[in-house]
C-alpha cells in the first residue's frame, strides 16, 4: 500500500456520500454539451437500483461514494 511505502499509517477511514448538483458539476468539469446530453440520457435510462444507489433526482443531481482518510507519520 502507498501509505506503507511513504511511511504513513492510516489513523481514520470514513466512507461518505458526496451530493453533487448536476449543473454546477458539469460546468466545473467543462463538460461538452454533447457529453451532457449523453450523461442525462444514461441517468434517465438507468436501472432503478442504479438510480436509487446514486440518489439521482429528476434534475440529474446525484450522490457518489467518497473516502475520507486521516494519515499519520
Amino acid at each position: 500500500m502507498l501509505t506503507e511505502i511513504t511511511g504513513f499509517s492510516v489513523a481514520t477511514v470514513e466512507m461518505q456520500k458526496l451530493a453533487l448538483n448536476f449543473d454546477s458539476w458539469v460546468a466545473r468539469m467543462h463538460t461538452a454539451n454533447t457529453s451532457i446530453q449523453v450523461i442525462r440520457a444514461l441517468q434517465k435510462n438507468c436501472a432503478a437500483s442504479v438510480r436509487q444507489y446514486f440518489d439521482i433526482d429528476e434534475a440529474g443531481n446525484f450522490s457518489t461514494d467518497v473516502i475520507y482518510l486521516v494519515l499519520s507519520k
